[in-house]
């Protein structure tokens, strides 16, 4: 009777899960930003400085700290919440900070080892390591700092080798400086093939061959300055016709290719393959391993010396090596006052909020610019700066119609499967793609293009845009997705995780609040919501859960569970 209690209500739970939509879109925008940005502009900047600092050195409440794991780790435990409570954010950031990290390509190399055929145009076992380090690792303000930079720095997918090597590159710099990581990308095999540059070569005027465009115009739209001079805030820059005005032109897009040429795999045998590096004996496939975990190296031959004329006004002259014009060309970049707003105002988006105030993203960009002992780019402070702002820390700020982002797929199953699971004894987390792909349309290193799954100022039709606001996670959401992913977590709460034998339930602590439901919801509300559910979804939440037999915990606690999931308080992280 309470199975099929339960099934009904689940099916209730799905009938309504198409409504969210409205709903969520109602409770992000209803207020002008503009009025929260008057307020928040009227408070003393040293004030807000004070404030972080009080709030860096102070123990959090369990809602605050709970808030806090949910913006900085792949999904709170409530471990890790008690911990926090005992401690303070500059504390829990210096350790993460120092915390030492795990190779995904020494992952793909162990299964190879395992006799693992990894040796394929797949990346499911990049994928693995990728789910293996997100629920079970340490370091998880690292996991959740590279997973936002590969929604920047977007590689698509390829194979296990180049996308494993890859998401090393992005951790290994995710606490860097900016510099660094751009050059890295930039000398990356993998984003070498994602856009095109590897193999770029100079033009020839009697053939009329020019340099490949692809990476030089994504490397500046996407990756450092963007299509729009900005503000430090943010805002655009606006010209005498009140049109915004753009940050580079065609020919700074042709000049950037040029700097690009010469480029190719490290270790190529070039006077068997004298640029490719193609091994012709494997069907196309890279010559060795190390080949595509190397930065890409420089022949002189293959690259323009004629005059470049970049973003900026910066001209670089005539007779320069590859080196000397990728060093210049990045530096033009890495100094260009956009960089600061549009590298932060995205991290935030990842990390905090869809819709930061310009005094937030402001803030944000004086830290880029100047981390307090004169260097440019630290990402540390970059990262420090955005996690505890009063915008991220303030408590009161979970309430506000414009707070917090859509949770976006693999972040909820991600929080599944940190708080209710037990991690495999085995270093195998073997999930399946195609359910990435077809279920949550979001799969972890596998963007269908450089634009990511959504668009950073993507605004869902209806009152979001209306009010201007943010809403990229909402662009891979509709009716259909919501309800599958919805389903399919359902299936697998009720059920051992598909894809392995050894990912275990661990209810207990819950199942053991059964039968007083409201224990029960307020447990879970620290846990998925921060202690934000409102009053409203409490008691909708606790009467259903009443309603299954006492003699079920089990299926009180999955009833609980669901509702939380597909609920507006949980889907929009506060």
């Amino acid at each position: 009777m309470a199975r099929k209690q339960l099934s009904r209500l689940g099916t209730l739970i799905r009938i309504g899960s198409v409504m969210l939509i409205a709903l969520m879109l109602q409770a992000c925008g209803s207020q002008s930003e503009s009025d929260a940005d008057s307020l928040r502009k009227s408070r003393d900047e040293a004030a807000i400085q004070l404030e972080m600092r009080e709030k860096a050195v102070g123990s959090p409440t369990p809602s605050e700290a709970a808030r806090f794991l949910t913006q900085t780790t792949f999904g709170p435990k409530e471990s890790e919440i008690t911990a926090l409570t005992n401690s303070n954010y500059d504390t829990w950031l210096n350790n993460q900070f120092a915390m030492s990290r795990e190779s995904h390509y020494a992952h793909v190399l162990w299964l190879k080892s395992q006799g693992v055929d990894v040796d394929n145009f797949t990346n499911i076992y990049a994928i693995e390591s990728f789910w293996k380090q997100a629920i079970t690792g340490p370091d998880q303000l690292r996991q959740r700092t590279t997973w936002a930079l590969s929604q920047i720095f977007v590689v698509g997918d390829q194979d296990n080798i180049r996308n494993s090597a890859y998401y090393d590159v992005l951790a290994e710099n995710a606490f860097g400086n900016y510099r660094t990581l751009l050059e890295k990308v930039t000398l990356s095999p993998a984003m070498g093939q994602w856009l095109s540059h590897i193999g770029n070569q100079k033009e020839d005027l009697a053939t009329g061959r020019l340099p490949d465009e692809n990476y030089a115009r994504e490397v500046m739209q996407l990756f450092s300055i963007g299509l729009w001079q900005l503000n430090a805030d943010g805002s655009r820059k606006l010209d005498v016709n009140n049109q915004p005005i753009p940050t580079y032109t065609q020919e700074e897009i042709r000049g950037m290719a040029k700097v690009l040429t010469g480029w190719t795999y490290a270790n190529c045998n070039y006077t068997q393959e004298p640029w490719y590096c193609i091994d012709n004996a494997r069907s196309g496939y890279y010559r060795n391993y190390n080949d595509v975990t190397l930065p890409m190296t420089a022949i002189a031959a293959y690259h323009s010396t004629t005059e470049k004329r970049i973003v900026g006004g910066v001209v670089l002259p005539a007779g320069r090596t590859a080196a000397q014009d990728l060093k210049d060309g990045l530096d033009a970049l890495f100094n260009h006052p956009n960089v600061g707003p549009f590298i932060g105002r995205q991290l935030i988006q990842r990390l905090v909020k869809s819709n930061p105030s310009p005094a937030y993203v402001g803030r944000v960009s004086a830290v880029f610019a100047n981390n307090g002992q004169g260097v440019r780019g630290d990402m540390k402070a970059l990262i420090r700066a955005i996690l505890l702002d009063p915008e991220a820390r303030d408590i009161a700020q979970a309430t506000t119609p414009t707070a917090g982002k859509l949770r976006e797929p693999v972040l909820r199953l991600s929080h599944f499967m940190r708080a209710f699971t037990t991690p495999p004894v085995v270093a195998r987390y073997d999930f399946e793609p195609w359910w990435m792909d077809e279920v949550f349309v979001q799969r972890p290193l596998s963007s269908p293009s450089v634009f990511n799954f959504y668009r950073p100022e993507y605004s869902p039709p209806g009152e979001m845009s209306t009010n201007n606001l943010a809403g990229p996670e909402f662009q891979i959401y509709h009716e259909a997705s919501l309800v599958d992913s919805h389903n399919f977590i359902e299936y697998w709460a009720a059920n051992e995780p598909a894809g392995s034998d050894t990912f275990k339930h661990n209810y207990s602590a819950y199942t053991a609040l059964a039968n007083d439901p409201a224990a029960l919801v307020d447990r879970l509300n620290l846990v998925l919501t921060s202690n934000t559910l409102s009053a409203e979804s409490r008691t909708s939440i606790i009467n259903a859960v009443t309603k299954v037999s006492a003699s079920k915990p089990r299926d009180r606690f999955l009833l609980a569970l669901m509702l939380f999931e597909i609920s507006p308080d949980y889907l929009i992280q506060k």
